[in-house]
């Protein structure tokens, strides 16, 4: 009975077409995630960190930040993370021109808490203009293509989803990011003064 049990199983994965990975569009998404990041914090040369809210509609849905991890002539890691809380050592300016303390959240006053904060590690190479995840929330090492099912259930494309995403969370950050202190300056605006 095992004996069958293996030849079917056998038969089901030589039935299944591999999957081969689309290298000019992992390529061209690479691209666009440079130039996006660029876009995001043209000076990355030189500035280690970019704080800034997200705030679709003027309500604040947590912050992003952008850190440099490692920087070489040719290459920069960063570090994106998304904070979903307020975070308490913030100031904020208030309209009469005094600084205070944001309101610390509890797990019982901010029911996105208890999320995981989305982690990414990404590297840039300057020389080819292209920028790739290396890392998601400390899992690395992806490779281009996996088997499926597999033991970490990565889909088979998932180092192309990654790069994918990377690509809709850094349009999501140009299009709602905000400068903190400023609900009316967007990112963009900021990061080319």
């Amino acid at each position: 009975m095992a004996v069958i049990k293996e030849a079917n199983k056998q038969r089901f994965v030589s039935n299944r077409a591999r999957h081969t990975p689309d290298l000019s569009g992992f390529i061209v998404r690479c691209e666009a995630n440079y130039r996006l990041l660029i876009k995001l914090m043209p000076d990355i040369q030189v500035e280690d960190d970019l704080v800034f809210g997200l705030a679709p509609l003027q309500q604040t849905f947590g912050y992003i930040d952008i850190a440099v991890t490692e920087r070489c002539k040719y290459t920069t890691t960063v570090t994106i993370t998304q904070t979903n809380a307020v975070q308490p050592a913030l100031l904020v300016e208030e309209d009469n021109g005094e600084t205070a303390d944001v309101e610390k959240c509890s797990k019982e006053s901010n029911p996105a808490s208890w999320l995981q904060a989305p982690t990414m590690s990404v590297r840039l190479y300057h020389d080819a203009r292209m920028a790739e995840v290396l890392s998601y929330q400390k899992q690395g090492r992806f490779k281009p293509s996996y088997e499926y099912p597999n033991q970490k259930m990565f889909q088979r494309d998932e180092k192309a989803q990654l790069n994918h995403f990377l690509g809709e969370w850094l349009n999501y950050c140009l299009k709602v990011g905000q400068v903190l202190g400023n609900p009316m300056g967007d990112i963009t605006s900021s990061s080319t003064t």
